[in-house]
């Protein structure tokens, strides 16, 4: 599993210091969450985490809470002060030395967290099929990605967050009561077309007082 830091490089340009400080809290924040899932932190590049799990289960609900701790940490700051991380995890053989990892397996892993979301996680087929009717969440097939200094494009599906789901939820409300009042057509030439004019009017004025 990798995890990302949304902004950083372009932060420490800015103001190194914030961003030194954000990378900070970051770890703070997230070395607990590893543990509670048996990850092993292989080691910090940058902001980014590299952690090695046993389980892709594990790697999954990890990767879950991750984000919702950041989450409801950002909830009450300004956003200069908020941590925005991305998430991607792949499953396959790797090669340990001296305490680190590598392969081909890691690479993919890397370069599936790009295609994240800020405080998304996006992972691989092979994880999908270690997790399908064990995870709680929703999960959304992305499809075939190119990565880069991958030969073959790789199926990439992502993590459905709970409130990203009530997101689009109450979007389809709102969009469930917009109402649209067209003018009347006047028909009779006995008739002025002030008259139609004023008559579809005074609904819409009707409509957009009741649904404002």
């Amino acid at each position: 599993m990798f995890t990302d830091m949304v902004g950083y490089t372009a932060l420490g340009q800015r103001n190194e210091s914030l961003s030194l400080a954000l990378a900070d809290e970051q770890r703070k924040l997230i070395r607990p969450i590893l543990a509670r899932h048996s990850g092993r932190e292989v080691k910090i590049i940058g902001d980014a985490f590299f952690v090695e799990f046993s389980s892709a289960l594990d790697a999954i609900r990890c990767a879950y809470d991750v984000q919702r701790a950041t989450r409801e940490y950002n909830f009450s700051l300004p956003e200069e002060r908020r941590i925005h991380l991305r998430v991607g995890i792949h499953l396959g053989d790797v090669v340990e030395s001296a305490g680190d990892i590598s392969g081909d397996a890691v690479n993919v892993a890397s370069r599936i967290e790009a295609l994240a979301e800020d405080g998304g996680v996006c992972f691989t087929r092979q994880v999908y099929d270690h997790i399908q009717n064990k995870f709680e969440l929703s999960l959304t097939n992305l499809g075939y990605k190119p990565l880069k200094n991958v030969t073959n494009p790789v199926e990439v599906y992502k993590m459905v967050m709970p409130w990203a789901e009530k997101k689009v939820i109450n979007e389809q409300r709102a969009d469930a009561r917009r109402i649209a009042v067209l003018p009347f057509t006047n028909i009779s030439p006995a008739r002025s077309a002030q008259s139609s004019k004023g008559a579809s009017e005074k609904p819409a004025a009707r409509f957009e007082s009741r649904f404002s």
